[in-house]
């Protein structure tokens, strides 16, 4: 039992000295955080140490300069002696209190002198006032003006003015310039009439009655007024006879005898008759041939088959004795069977000699047969008018020959004496009602552009000597009836302007005669209403003159009252005043976008001003000395407000945040005792463990070997 009692008591040892060596372990790991936490509060301590803030130095009554934190309501207060400052936002307005704003928009506040009234600044009597008076309405001025409806006497004799000035002048609405411009005599007679008692003179006299006692500017306006030009009646204008201009009659042509008329050349084709289409039929080989049953009904004169199958015709003989046409293109082509004699057309009838004739005429024209310069046209005309005429004659029996068309006209070319091969397809063009009516256009065309050849007499002499011996016997007969008829006309037309110049020289002669005014005595009398008119011009110059003045000195009365200089809120309101956006001491800002209002929460935080200047949302200006005074505000006179830089300013500064530092300090001190005071407890508290330790360490030695001679002494009992 004894043995085992050892063991648990070992056992309870070791169990306790584990215990004293964690416990042992926590607090030296406090010491160690000890010293994490007394960095910390070193740390913090010397931040404290680095904050700057912004200071704000003013100065009390003894000029001693004193700081405090940069505020907007520290920059805006009012102080004796304090440098004058404006805080600006980013759209160029002064920031302002809202105090400020509500003074300046007071429905009572109209001039400077009523705004400063608002801060109880110190006004005393202004002596300029009572003189502008005087210089306005005389020695006893102060009984005429109302300072509550200033320009009263002035818009009284201002409109009267314009209404008596309407009578004779026009006003330019854009210039205001008066221009007397009536020529009217009444006009001047009813403004100088002095009975007349809606007229300027007796406004003028019932002013002057009302008034006695006003002079000055506005009684010398009075004056002006009824100091009209004299006015004397001018007589009717001098009319000056004028002689009425003799009016010549012009000739009458209808009077001429009739003009003859020259003959017609005659026409290169003499005439048109012509049927061009048979019924088709098929020969015993499935051809396409022509009937020629009713040849002979069809061609009155022939002449246009003539002139493609006549001996001259366009139809030319190829090597079997044949006559052939084939057009442009090779896709219409005509051969006759018959070889030998020439193809004839008419069964019996003969030939056309005209057609023959004129296509013989076509060819030695379109080859160059006469060269005279005059006859270039008609060559090209003649080639061109060739090549028509191939291409119209192939069109009409390609036309005719093709399936499903139908052709109402007739042909004449027997089915034994042509073969016709076809080669391309018609088809009726956009505006015509069928093919039939494109081709009678086309040869329509083709006549009346052959009709256009003018031919040259030695041509037309040769070709058509019968008509040419005609056409020359009748314009010989027409040359010489011409020639009378014009010698006629222009007897007629002598006779006509030798009448009239008599007519005329009688006129101006008699005219002459006439007693009329004298060009001078006209003269004269317009001399006289220039004057009158230059007269009455500067009468109402010299009155427009006088209203301006008078109505420039009311705008110069200065008020009545002034603020003492010597009261320094005066120049600090006055300041404010003009860079809130007033004009001038009499007119305040017409809109309110040269300030705005400061929220009263940002009034006293230095935090948000010292944020707001340093990213530039928020800028300074500052109220400066200028010798040459302020360009954009001259009212100010020598002072002008000026942008400044914060950093710049000599009244604001960087410091040492005190408050801040003292307070870190403490909490650090604090923070050091309490940590000197834990590590002192801690080292006490290992002490304690170390003697606890040493001491069950000694009685577990002890203990441990006297269990291990009790073993020893067992092991030895029992060997």
């Amino acid at each position: 039992m004894g043995l085992s009692a050892s063991q648990a008591k070992l056992l309870s040892l070791t169990s306790r000295i584990s215990d004293n060596e964690l416990r042992a372990q926590f607090i030296t790991n406090s010491k160690v955080r000890l010293a994490a936490d007394s960095n910390e509060a070193a740390a913090e301590y010397m931040r404290a140490l680095d904050s700057k803030n912004l200071q704000y130095a003013s100065y009390d009554a003894k000029s001693n300069k004193k700081y405090q934190k940069l505020t907007a309501g520290a920059i805006m207060e009012y102080g004796d002696l304090k440098n004058q400052y404006g805080l600006i936002n980013q759209f160029g307005q002064i920031l302002v209190s809202s105090e400020d704003i509500r003074n300046y928009q007071n429905q009572n506040v109209h001039t400077l002198t009523d705004f400063l009234k608002l801060y109880g600044i110190e006004f005393k009597d202004n002596p300029k006032y009572l003189l502008s008076i005087k210089d306005i309405y005389g020695d006893k001025g102060a009984q005429y003006y109302n300072p509550a409806a200033p320009d009263d006497i002035w818009t009284n004799i201002s409109n009267s003015a314009d209404s008596f000035f309407n009578n004779i002048a026009a006003r330019d609405p854009k210039t205001g310039v008066w221009t007397v411009n009536s020529n009217n005599e009444s006009a001047y007679a009813n403004l100088a009439d002095p009975t007349d008692p809606n007229g300027i003179l007796a406004f003028c006299d019932k002013f002057k009655k009302d008034n006695p006692d006003m002079t000055g500017i506005m009684g010398n306006w009075i004056d002006t007024l009824g100091n009209l030009p004299e006015y004397n009646p001018l007589p009717a204008r001098p009319a000056l006879y004028t002689p009425v201009p003799y009016n010549r009659i012009p000739y009458d042509s209808s009077k001429n005898p009739a003009e003859p008329t020259p003959p017609a050349k005659p026409q290169l084709v003499p005439s048109r008759n012509v049927c061009w289409y048979g019924a088709d039929q098929t020969g015993s080989n499935g051809e396409k041939i022509i009937n020629a049953a009713n040849m002979g009904a069809y061609h009155g004169d022939h002449h246009f088959a003539t002139m493609i199958w006549g001996p001259n015709g366009i139809a030319s003989l190829n090597g079997n004795g044949q006559k052939e046409l084939t057009n442009a293109d090779g896709s219409v082509k005509i051969v006759s069977k018959q070889t030998g004699s020439v193809l004839d057309l008419t069964s019996g009838n003969g030939l056309d000699a005209g057609g023959d004739n004129t296509i013989k005429l076509l060819k030695e024209l379109a080859a160059g047969s006469y060269t005279n310069p005059s006859d270039i046209a008609a060559q090209n005309l003649a080639k061109k008018l060739l090549n028509d005429l191939k291409e119209l004659y192939c069109d009409i029996i390609a036309a005719h020959m093709q399936s499903g068309l139908s052709i109402s006209s007739k042909t004449a070319i027997s089915s034994s004496r042509a073969d016709i091969t076809v080669g391309k397809t018609l088809s009726v063009p956009s505006g015509y009602a069928n093919y039939d009516k494109y081709i009678d256009a086309r040869i329509s065309d083709f006549y009346n552009t052959m009709m256009t050849i003018n031919l040259p007499d030695n041509i037309f002499q040769t070709y058509y000597p019968t008509l040419y011996t005609s056409y020359q016997t009748a314009n010989s007969s027409y040359q010489t009836a011409h020639t009378s008829w014009k010698n006629q006309v222009d007897s007629l037309q002598k006779q006509h302007e030798l009448s009239e110049d008599a007519k005329e020289a009688a006129h101006n002669l008699s005219e002459q005669t006439k007693e009329h005014n004298s060009q001078a005595a006209i003269d004269a009398w317009d001399s006289s209403w220039r004057e009158r008119k230059g007269a009455f011009q500067n009468w109402i110059n010299q009155s427009v003159r006088m209203r301006n003045e008078a109505e420039a000195a009311l705008k110069r009365i200065p008020p009545k009252e002034i603020p003492n200089e010597n009261d320094p809120k005066c120049e600090w309101y006055t300041n404010l005043w003009y860079r809130m956006g007033s004009l001038s001491e009499k007119e305040k800002a017409p809109n309110a976008n040269k300030y705005a209002q400061l929220d009263e929460k940002y009034m006293n935080n230095e935090a948000w001003l010292k944020y707001m200047l340093e990213i530039g949302n928020i800028s300074m200006e500052q109220v400066t000395f200028n010798e040459k005074g302020s360009t954009e505000t001259p009212s100010l006179k020598q002072r002008e407000w000026k942008s400044i830089m914060y950093k710049n300013s000599s009244d604001i500064s960087e410091q040492e945040d005190k408050i801040a530092v003292t307070k870190a300090e403490v909490k650090y001190e604090k923070a050091l005792r309490e940590i000197q005071s834990k590590d002192k407890q801690y080292d006490s508290d290992l002490k304690k463990l170390d003697t606890q330790h040493n001491a069950l360490q000694t009685e577990y030695e002890s203990l441990k070997s006297v269990i291990d001679k009790n073993v020893e002494r067992s092991f030895k009992a029992f060997s």
